[in-house]
């Protein structure tokens, strides 16, 4: 699979109790379309972790349509799913933030988010 991505936020810093924009994107890199299937009407999540533990979940608590889809892509094109995440008032300090494209196969990435007291 020649399927790519890319995990970006509007910034890399914020003020604890602000709101991370966050986009998760696939690219097709191959000369092939390229399908991705998913179970449910979930399509991603994205995760903040401090060192190994999990901190905050997009997904906690929210309810999916039960459907069965796919996404397709054509050869060098892009899909993005953009999210206004709001965590909270998390501590301030460095985290790591992670965007899974929750499909078969999955995908991940990750970036890192610091968090400041202004």
């Amino acid at each position: 699979m020649d399927i790519n991505t890319k995990l970006k936020t509007d910034k890399n810093e914020y003020e604890v109790g602000e709101k991370i924009e966050a986009t998760l994107s696939l690219v097709n890199e191959g000369d092939g379309n390229e399908e991705i299937f998913f179970n449910n009407g979930q399509r991603y999540d994205f995760v903040i972790k401090k060192g190994t533990e999990e901190i905050w979940r997009w997904s906690k608590g929210q309810v999916f349509i039960m459907a069965i889809g796919t996404v397709s892509l054509a050869p060098g094109k892009e899909r993005s799913y953009i999210q206004k995440l709001e965590p909270g008032d998390l501590d301030p300090g460095e985290y790591e933030l992670i965007g899974i494209i929750t499909g078969r196969p999955k995908f991940r990435e990750t970036c890192c988010v610091t968090f400041v007291d202004r």
